[in-house]
């Protein structure tokens, strides 16, 4: 084959492998407080019902919503790819902030460089959020050990948020 017909076959499966990934995840829903939170969960493993490790990824301001689809835009699907490429056992749980609100109850508005202080309270969005991975942990689902939490811009905000209200609860924490 020359290289130009090898660069095209690269090209062209290029959209296949990209959206390849999107197929782990089913659309869940957890009612919490009057309300619903809207997430994705993916089960990545090979077989069997042992707690798994949790990955939770926080999506930034530009994919709130609640189509659940948008908080799969960007930074889950590498990191799906990694995992089953690589045949790792974890559940990814990818939630979705509503269109109107932060996941971070911060005092600023995000701008203010340096000053970063809590409310005294979470938002209800959070707290839907860290009850969602207690309660995978209490099914048996998630291994109580081994969860991580990363969040990407706004969803980096609320990692640090989620390791301040609750420092024992994840294991490591990625803000981006």
């Amino acid at each position: 084959m020359t290289p130009k017909v090898i660069f095209f076959l690269i090209l062209s499966s290029l959209p296949v492998l990209a959206g390849d990934w999107r197929e782990f995840f089913e659309k869940k829903e957890f009612p919490y407080d009057g309300g619903v939170l809207n997430y994705r969960l993916a089960r990545l493993a090979p077989q069997g019902d042992d707690p798994l490790p949790l990955v939770l990824f926080l999506h930034g301001k530009g994919q709130r919503g609640d189509d659940n689809e948008s908080q799969l835009s960007y930074g889950v699907g590498p990191m799906v790819n990694w995992v089953a490429q690589n045949k790792e056992a974890c559940l990814v749980v990818v939630p979705q902030c509503p269109g109107d609100v932060y996941w971070a109850a911060l005092e600023d508005d995000y701008k203010t460089p340096g000053r970063v202080k809590l409310r005294p309270e979470p938002r209800a969005t959070l707290k839907s959020v860290l009850a969602l991975v207690k309660s995978l942990v209490e099914r048996g689902q998630a291994d109580p050990q081994r969860l991580y939490i990363t969040g990407l811009s706004m969803g980096g905000y609320g990692t640090f948020e989620a390791i301040a209200r609750e420092p024992g609860l994840f294991a490591a924490a990625v803000p981006i």
